[in-house]
């Protein structure tokens, strides 16, 4: 309601006639006479605006300071009022009447919801629907935890060793001593975290199975602070709490998981903020450390926020970063002499011609590209609002702030594929190097409320988060990400779609939730699609979770049982063997790894009978497919150089303990150190070891239910 100023004609003054205007003079306290003024009330009802104008009296106006104009002389005349007095708008109530609703029809009967919705309804009216639904996610948690805690993998022992070794000799080192120095571990932060229970003697496996926890504590006050939507909470809570992979990746040992919480962390405020901040920076530089490949995921996260911001603190955080990191890789570099961990040599060093490379890329990458082309055939024929509503998802898929789940996977997409897929990788149970690159791509999408998402009371957007949050279709570049994941998934590991149901389903699940986003514009499809690609990389046969769930008992009854006895033992020379794990964790001698990992002349092609005379190669324990002499693996030039060595040496060989069938650790052994004593005492390691590791993964783990001596061994 505004006020518009009065107009009106001048004011004559002097000489009848005259219009030029009179000074103002003080006007009367006592004789001013009354106003006559208009009520002018605006009234808006639905839409229509109604003025009433109603000629009213009012009473002079209280004095003032202003000089007035004096009275004249001539005879009186009707007062005007004065082109500088504003008119007052006095609105007043005006009552109207709806019209009357037209009759109609009378309703039926309203329809019968379906079963589900009435569940729905049920569960609503709990008392606490929140604390039964998270309480039905904390128990499988706790029982697959439960499950789990017991696995640790044979590789964890190879960088637990450094600080083991650093914390006896000062020596960051495999070896202790005068030893070739090797850099055999893949992320420096866990291999520095494991001379912390070396210097305060307690359990190395314990120590890590509560850094395990308190990455899950992490996680889970992570998603508690985070301004989500409930949904999409319980989606980031159920989707890794529920999840046997996660849990087997996190008890595993090694580095997987908080190098993919890592990743999430880091993109994850980019999606949300725009930038980094000071947390977003010490994440970044700890994923440098992590792991090699950590350095191409930060610095992609740090150029893509620079390029959103393009603010001078961005520009200081990269180059801090980049400078500590490169400070590292320096030192690393001079330490070890190479540019590259010993690991890559081993593991990527031999993968052949590029030219071929991209060919088998491209081989794989071609049944993947021909659904998707499909599916996106399918979303285009049920698009309801056709080219108007692409020509909108152009517009906003021109936001970089948007796009950077897209960025994030494309960034998996060229290190699993150009790196990970023509690469011999060790251990790489339930595809954990993928895994730990894909899931993130879910996670980060999660990470941000979708569109029609939760909001401020205000209605601006929630505090810490940038104005792209919520916005119309600002999810588009999202799902675009969780279908390259899937694409590179399907590509990197083909036969786990044609041999396995849920990760056929989780693909096709991928498909319908694209056509519905793109052909029915429902941004709630993003949410089921990145759910589905979580399933997708996490799935894994039922058998192949309960043989990793009685690993870490075969491993005890074998390696490291057998490791005590050859640590008791007198010599001092070197033991050569194929598992660099917690056999050479076990022992006090020094260990030749006949694979490599640890074992840079292996590595680089330089390894000959000449290396075992300088380490004083005094026991072999070849990893064998049957108790029987002469049925030792020879993969590689490792086993090669030192089984003709023993037997130039005239070595003894016996039957060593099984880890399962066709898996046997026989041993050779310098005829001098053959003591009945060391003998007998291997000889009893195997007939236990035969009794418990040739039985059924379900018999051996029910067996060990409720065991747990690794942790205090």
């Amino acid at each position: 309601m505004g006020t518009g100023a009065a107009s009106g004609p001048p004011r004559v003054s002097g000489a009848r006639g005259s219009t030029e205007p009179s000074p103002r003079r003080p006007e009367s306290r006592t004789s001013q006479a009354p106003e006559r003024r208009l009520g002018v009330t605006l009234t808006v009802v639905k839409g229509t605006i109604r003025v009433r104008i109603i000629p009213k009296a009012e009473p002079p106006a209280a004095p003032t300071a202003e000089p007035t104009a004096a009275p004249k002389a001539e005879p009186q005349e009707e007062a005007l009022p004065p082109a500088s007095r504003t008119a007052v708008l006095q609105p007043e109530p005006v009552l109207t009447q709806e019209p009357a609703p037209t009759p109609g029809p009378t309703p039926g009967p309203a329809p019968r919801p379906s079963p589900l919705r009435s569940l729905a309804r049920w569960y609503a009216t709990l008392p606490f629907p929140n604390f039964i639904g998270l309480g039905f996610i904390a128990a499988i948690g706790v029982v697959l935890a439960f499950i789990f805690i017991r696995f640790t993998v044979d590789d964890a022992f190879i960088a637990w060793r450094y600080g083991m070794t650093f914390a006896h000799t000062g020596h960051w080192n495999y070896n202790s001593g005068g030893a070739p120095r090797v850099e055999a571990y893949t992320s420096f932060v866990y291999a520095a975290l494991s001379a912390i229970p070396a210097l305060l003697r307690i359990p190395v496996e314990l120590f890590f199975k509560l850094v395990g926890l308190g990455i899950v504590a992490g996680y889970l006050y992570g998603v508690r602070r985070v301004d989500l939507p409930r949904g999409q909470k319980v989606a980031l809570l159920a989707l890794l709490v529920c999840n046997p992979t996660f849990w087997l990746q996190l008890f595993s040992g090694l580095e997987t998981v908080a190098f993919a919480l890592l990743i999430t962390l880091v993109f994850s405020l980019v999606y949300r903020n725009g930038e980094l901040g000071l947390a977003g920076y010490a994440a970044a530089l700890a994923l440098t450390l992590t792991r090699p490949e950590g350095i191409a995921f930060a610095g992609v996260a740090m150029a893509w926020s620079l390029l959103i911001t393009r603010r001078r603190p961005q520009v200081w955080g990269l180059v801090g970063v980049i400078s500590i990191w490169a400070a590292y890789w320096g030192w690393r570099w001079h330490y070890f002499g190479y540019f590259w961990p010993n690991t890559y040599y081993v593991k990527s060093g031999n993968r052949g011609a590029l030219s071929a490379q991209v060919v088998d890329v491209l081989q794989t990458l071609l049944p993947a590209l021909v659904v998707a082309f499909l599916v996106v055939l399918v979303t285009v024929m049920v698009r309801r609002d056709g080219a108007a509503s692409l020509a909108r998802a152009r517009r906003v898929m021109r936001n970089a702030q948007d796009a950077t789940p897209a960025v994030l996977a494309l960034t998996g997409a060229v290190v699993v594929l150009g790196l990970y897929h023509n690469s011999n990788l060790y251990m790489n149970f339930v595809n954990r190097f993928q895994w730990q690159l894909l899931l993130p791509v879910a996670l980060v999408v999660l990470f941000r409320p979708l569109p029609q998402g939760e909001r401020a009371d205000d209605g601006s957007p929630a505090s810490g988060r940038s104005s792209r949050v919520g916005a119309p279709d600002s999810d588009l570049w999202g799902i675009i990400a969780v279908v390259l994941a899937a694409i590179v998934s399907g590509a990197d590991a083909p036969s786990r779609l044609t041999g396995q149901l849920i990760a056929a389903a989780a693909v096709a699940v991928i498909a319908v939730a694209v056509v519905i986003r793109w052909g029915q514009s429902q941004p709630r499809a993003t949410l089921l699609a990145a759910v589905a690609l979580v399933v997708l990389v996490s799935s894994a046969p039922v058998v192949e979770f309960l043989g990793w769930a009685a690993y870490r008992y075969r491993l005890q009854y074998a390696h490291q049982d057998l490791g005590q006895v050859i640590n008791a033992a007198p010599f001092t020379g070197a033991v050569a063997i194929g598992d660099a794990g917690v056999l050479p964790f076990t022992i006090h001698q020094p260990v030749v790894d006949l694979d490599g990992l640890a074992n840079a002349a292996i590595a680089h092609g330089t390894f000959s009978a000449a290396d075992l005379q300088r380490a004083h190669l005094d026991m072999v324990v070849a990893l064998s497919a049957s108790p029987s002499a002469g049925s030792q693996w020879v993969s590689g030039p490792g086993q090669q150089v030192a089984y003709s060595y023993m037997e130039q040496q005239h070595f003894l060989s016996s039957s060593g303990p099984p880890f399962t069938y066709g898996y046997w650790l026989n041993y050779w052994i310098d005829p001098r150190l053959a003591t009945p004593q060391l003998t007998n005492a291997i000889y009893r390691v195997s007939v236990k070891a035969a009794q418990q590791n040739l039985e059924p993964d379900s018999s051996l783990f029910m067996h060990n239910l409720f065991g747990f001596p690794f942790f205090t061994s």
